[in-house]
């Protein structure tokens, strides 16, 4: 049985000119947080990953299958799922599938009945074939979530101008992948490279600001994902859909397809001009 070979990259970085995330250039010196704020902020990042966790379904769309790398997988108490354009359904804790003989590896619909992991049922309505977030009631009702126009379409001059650049280099390819209420944009983009050393973004700009998660690499034929060659693809990221909380947080949700299958990354906006990964899955839908 073939398996995955996700290597996906990814870093967080402060990007040395503030104006390029959002911050003013005149910011005064960050204070750094006492051990109290540091403790509530990493309760708040647990409690996060703890409430959501990813999942796909079948082909009917009435079961609910968790991936086996996302993080909370042995959750049992979710109560909603979110799927394709922000389509919500509630869900309940069915039973605990264990993997079949004519198990593949894969994690795919005409596989689901072979596949192991927490199955939900659907309680409403139906998700077939659908990559989705399994999410706590609590999570769900502190979060609206966003109509989405999809667009995956290259960056005009306008959008470009607003784009960060990360350490200095030029952008070779920016796409916009989706926008979203409030005039949110999420967008994939590369970066010129450094002899071997490749580099690209997500980026989500909100209003006048920006979010940035560096995505580097090493050329080779894995670079970014399994056999891509190099080549970021940007056409080949998708946001599925997106939530903004109370507080302005906005949080998207992200497929990134590859030859092995789907990257899947739930990502928040933090302060200042970071877009953080809050979990992550990989689906193997590749070839057998």
């Amino acid at each position: 049985m073939n398996q995955p070979r996700w290597q996906i990259l990814v870093l967080f970085v402060w990007i040395s000119t503030g104006t390029a995330c959002g911050v003013p250039s005149n910011a005064r010196s960050v204070v750094l947080p006492d051990q109290k704020a540091e403790k509530s902020a990493l309760r708040e990042e647990n409690d996060s990953q703890a409430e959501v966790a990813f999942a796909y379904s079948n082909a009917s769309g009435n079961l609910l299958l968790t991936l086996p790398n996302t993080k909370a997988a042995s959750n049992r108490s979710f109560a909603r799922a979110v799927c394709g354009s922000g389509y919500s359904v509630a869900v309940k804790f069915d039973a605990e599938q264990k993997a079949g003989p004519r198990f593949t590896g894969h994690q795919r619909a005409d596989n689901f009945d072979q596949d192991q992991g927490l199955r939900f049922a659907v309680l409403n309505g139906s998700v077939p074939d659908e990559s989705c977030l399994l999410t706590s009631r609590r999570y769900l009702e502190a979060r609206e979530i966003l109509p989405i126009r999809q667009g995956n379409k290259p960056c005009g001059p306008e959008l470009l101008a607003k784009t960060p650049r990360i350490a200095r280099r030029e952008i070779i390819l920016c796409r916009s992948v989706a926008s979203f209420s409030d005039n949110a944009l999420f967008l994939a983009v590369e970066y010129a490279p450094e002899g071997e050393n490749l580099l690209a973004a997500f980026v989500v700009l909100l209003g006048s600001d920006a979010y940035v998660q560096v995505l580097p690499a090493k050329r080779g034929n894995d670079a970014w994902r399994a056999d891509d060659n190099a080549e970021f693809q940007p056409e080949y990221v998708t946001a599925l859909f997106a939530f903004r909380k109370s507080d302005g947080v906005f949080e998207v949700v992200v497929r990134w397809l590859g030859a092995e299958g789907d990257a899947l990354r739930l990502l928040r906006t933090e302060s200042p001009g970071a877009l953080e990964t809050v979990t992550e899955a990989a689906r193997y839908t590749g070839p057998s």
